[in-house]
């Protein structure tokens, strides 16, 4: 199994920065993911009052940093919402950037709860966590066989 590689942004300024398109695009994320902004901080490993200032339009720029360790959060708690990374860049004037991808099996399986609840397990490697829900999904075909 691959192990999952550390994501690395390369951000430069590609044109002027919207701040109301960013203020949608997270939005549009809480939208997705279903997630308050207290509730998203949390999950990306944000300080919930970035989050808010974001929202707010009270950071004026955001840190690159801050928005790749944003992405990079995001990225792992909900890959259905990782497509929207590279809007996220853009709205800030930033070249858009590919997101960190869950691995094929986990996308593929993101409909099942409890692939979502082995993928976001906190402080386990990423290859270490495709390898728990293959497993998972193992199992489950094996049972469904013996019940069938």
């Amino acid at each position: 199994m691959q192990a999952i590689e550390a994501p690395c942004y390369v951000a430069r300024m590609q044109s002027r920065r919207d701040d109301s398109r960013f203020v949608r695009v997270l939005g549009e994320i809480m939208d997705r993911t279903g997630l308050r902004p207290q509730t998203l901080a949390t999950a990306t490993g944000t300080d919930p009052s970035v989050i808010s200032r974001w929202l707010s339009g009270g950071t004026r720029h955001p840190k690159q940093e801050s928005i790749a360790a944003f992405a990079a959060g995001l990225a792992t708690y909900s890959p259905d919402a990782a497509d929207l990374i590279p809007a996220l860049y853009e709205s800030l004037g930033y070249m858009a950037v590919t997101p960190p991808l869950a691995p094929q099996v986990v996308r593929d399986n993101w409909d099942d709860d409890r692939v979502r609840q082995i993928w976001r397990l906190a402080n386990i490697p990423a290859d270490a966590k495709a390898g728990l829900v293959v497993t998972f999904l193992e199992h489950e075909d094996r049972a469904a066989e013996a019940a069938g």
